[in-house]
């Protein structure tokens, strides 16, 4: 099975790759990414961040 944060790598991949934009992927993708590495914490408040 695939993860949710694959396919959400994939959808960002594919879209750069075919010129398609993907805006609400891309902000997903950072989110995972940023709590990884402790950019940000795991908390609510990251909802605002689709508001850029």
């Amino acid at each position: 099975m695939v993860h949710n944060e694959e396919k959400n790598l994939t959808i960002e991949k594919v879209g750069k790759e075919k010129g398609v934009a993907t805006p609400i992927n891309d902000i997903v993708v950072e989110i995972i990414k940023g709590i990884e590495n402790g950019k940000y914490e795991y908390e609510a408040k990251n909802i605002e961040l689709f508001r850029k």
